[in-house]
């Protein structure tokens, strides 16, 4: 099916701003069905590359408004209305997604954060995404995820130790059990420690109560199902999959699975099913779908221990 795609042009810009678009062709970063264009008012973008800039134009002629958008965009590929009557932003990167919450009432951007695969719940309360990392670096990286509650300020979504200025580390962990998003939390871990993401995206509950999404340690595959209440609690659960259990017979370890597609149907109150399909491993097989019964078929997930670093060196960046 073709999408419906809304493109908003810059006209009449010069010096060092380049032509931008918003393209409402990103619907499922809404957690809304293909196709579907939320209703907006006026809005266009003009990106400065050389100053690492962007602005965003609300409304028409004389009566239009400016927002500074930090961070370098793009494009924005969404742009979907909060409950709030805010705006969340998402604007794709050389490197990951810039989420930004906008309130074009003043206008101003309330806070600016940034990701990989960030996908909103049904309910437009939470954003969900693995913890952001630079492209290129001299560290390995552990996966960290992440949620971002958005009837809450800037401030109650970072930790304690982390500033309003930092864009990288905000958010609550749901997943490992006991990560603390601190500043290089996740950078040059045990191989014991190291996760991997198993998945193309996250997938969410009607209900907005579930988020599952696959997870990689080692050669320890799961999916993985994050539960969260009314009151914001997370708990974590797991089922784990080996390649064998799919493609049937012995395979080779060094043979990972990863999760193409995900959905999840309610069958009572705190009851779901999920369908899980698997991307194709060439040359061994075409794994199988799984469907699994949430919660009969998961197992809480072990908390890990906070690992005890000698030394806190931040990984340099090698190339831009």
């Amino acid at each position: 099916m073709k999408r419906d795609i809304t493109r908003i042009l810059i006209l009449g810009l010069f010096g060092t701003a380049v032509f931008a678009q918003i393209e409402q062709a990103h619907p499922e970063l809404c957690s809304l069905p293909e196709g579907t264009v939320p209703s907006l008012p006026a809005m266009s973008i003009a990106v400065d590359q050389t100053q690492g800039s962007a602005k965003l134009s609300v409304g028409e002629g004389m009566t239009a408004r400016t927002i500074d958008l930090p961070g370098v965009i793009d494009t924005v590929a969404e742009v979907c209305p909060l409950p709030s009557g805010h705006y969340l932003v998402f604007g794709d990167t050389y490197n990951g997604m810039n989420m930004l919450i906008l309130d074009i009432g003043k206008p101003a951007a309330m806070d600016a954060f940034s990701g990989f695969e960030p996908v909103m719940s049904p309910d437009r309360r939470w954003v969900v995404y693995r913890k952001f990392y630079p492209r290129h670096h001299d560290a390995s990286i552990s996966e960290e995820y992440l949620i971002y509650d958005l009837t809450k300020t800037a401030a109650q979504n970072r930790p304690p130790e982390i500033s309003l200025t930092n864009s990288g580390n905000v958010g609550r962990p749901i997943f490992p059990p006991g990560r603390t998003n601190l500043l290089w939390d996740n950078y040059d871990l045990p191989d014991d420690r190291m996760h991997r993401a198993g998945s193309l995206s996250f997938y969410w509950s009607a209900d907005s109560q579930l988020v599952m999404f696959g997870d990689l340690l080692q050669d320890h595959f799961a999916v993985i199902a994050v539960t969260i209440d009314k009151d914001g609690l997370v708990r974590a659960y797991e089922h784990s999959i080996t390649p064998s259990d799919l493609c049937g017979g012995k395979v080779a370890k060094d043979f990972g699975l990863f999760v193409s597609h995900a959905a999840i149907s309610q069958d009572a109150p705190d009851e779901y099913l999920i369908k899980t399909d698997f991307q194709p491993m060439p040359g061994v097989c075409v794994p199988k779908s799984q469907e699994l019964r949430f919660p009969d078929d998961f197992k809480p997930s072990p908390a890990e221990t906070p690992f005890q670093r000698q030394r806190i060196q931040k990984p340099a960046v090698v190339d831009q």
